[in-house]
């Protein structure tokens, strides 16, 4: 008896703990995209630093690679980010 009475409690137990969610490990924040024109330029991700280099910009624009991160935040400022310093990853503002 005693031991059925401990798999009751386990399961029991088990029922109370709440489930994980994956936004806890996970937040969306969602960014505007908008003061520097991003939301304009996401067609941008995927093409090659040559095409970016090659284009003229009306706003301030940081092209961001794995050595060269600012350190300020710019919101009018356009943030080109390159992963493998040869292909856009992202088009935000900063």
């Amino acid at each position: 008896m005693m031991p059925r009475l401990g798999v009751v409690f386990v399961l029991a137990l088990a029922a109370c703990t709440p489930a994980v969610s994956d936004d806890l490990f996970m937040p969306t924040v969602e960014e505007d995209l908008t003061p520097c024109g991003a939301d304009k330029l996401q067609g941008l991700v995927g093409q090659p630093r040559g095409r970016i280099e090659a284009m003229r910009f009306s706003q301030p624009v940081v092209l961001v690679d794995l050595e060269s991160i600012p350190a300020d935040y710019v919101p009018e400022r356009l943030s080109i980010e390159f992963l493998d310093s040869e292909t856009v990853t992202r088009v935000a503002c900063g």
